[in-house]
């Protein structure tokens, strides 16, 4: 009896003894465990902290980096402000000058249009003393002759008129041959022919008998054509010969027609001289 007691005490010592090594092993094994991840944890922070202190690495390098690029922007800047202020020194410069050239300019301008009237001026004193020498109705066509030592302008006759009672008869005289003549008897730049090509002469050929009326309005282009200079260098009059075909109680009708023949042209009133043109 007393040893079944004493072997249920050892009974239960031996299963405490057993229970307590076996919570010693899963002590053990669960600092092992610990210790494993702690290992672990540590492996996979040094790993990141090793990242951690790469990146930084490689910031700070970018700093570093960024401070040189600064540095270096900081200089071009201070190099583009010095090259703007000597640009704006520059512009000054040339505004200065731009302005002197403007100057110059505007005197100059103020010379060549002072010029100019003085030019017109002496072109109109040219053109008083031309007329003056010329005459007022200078002939847009002449010959220079000598007479008793001095020159005159001998005028050649664009047309002959006969005044008739109530009609004009007109012919046409032939262009002339050679070159015509200018101031001061030089030749000009045309011949006679080309200038007779250029007048309105059209409504004078095979004209025959026309009114004072239809004479007045086709030859003002022809007077209008000398008088503003388009045959010579001055104003000219073409001239014309007149021959009085009217009768004794008509000469009312022949002063007329002469005004209005000498509206356009200038006359020569043949006295003794036929009418070479037939009836």
């Amino acid at each position: 009896m007393m040893f079944e007691r004493q072997s249920d005490g050892y009974r239960r010592g031996l299963t405490l003894g057993l229970t307590m090594a076996e919570i010693f092993v899963l002590i053990v094994f669960m600092l092992l465990l610990m210790l494993l991840a702690l290992s672990a944890f540590n492996a996979k922070n040094k790993t990141e902290l090793e990242k951690y202190q790469k990146a930084a690495a490689e910031l700070e390098d970018g700093i570093r980096d960024a401070g040189k690029s600064a540095a270096s922007m900081r200089d071009s800047i201070i190099a583009a402000q010095k090259e703007i202020e000597d640009m704006t020194d520059e512009i000054g410069s040339l505004t200065g000058e731009l302005g002197t050239a403007r100057k110059e300019v505007e005197d100059l301008t103020d010379s060549l249009g002072k010029e100019k009237q003085e030019k017109e001026r002496l072109r109109r004193e040219l053109d008083q003393l031309h007329a003056e020498s010329k005459g007022i109705d200078p002939p847009c066509w002449y010959q220079v002759v000598d007479r008793q030592g001095k020159r005159y302008e001998r005028p050649y006759y664009l047309m002959d008129i006969a005044v008739h009672s109530g009609r004009l008869r007109v012919a046409l005289r032939p262009s002339r041959p050679g070159r015509a003549i200018d101031e001061r008897g030089k030749s000009a730049s045309t011949t006679y022919a080309e200038e007779y090509a250029r007048l309105p002469l059209s409504p004078f050929q095979n004209a025959g008998d026309m009114s004072l009326a239809e004479f007045a309005e086709v030859a003002e282009p022809i007077r209008r054509m000398g008088k503003t200079e388009q045959i010579r260098d001055y104003p000219c009059v073409f001239h014309a010969a007149v021959w009085d075909m009217t009768g004794v109680a008509e000469k009312e009708r022949w002063k007329k027609a002469t005004n209005t023949i000498k509206g356009a042209f200038y006359t020569y009133e043949v006295q003794n001289d036929p009418w070479p043109h037939g009836e």
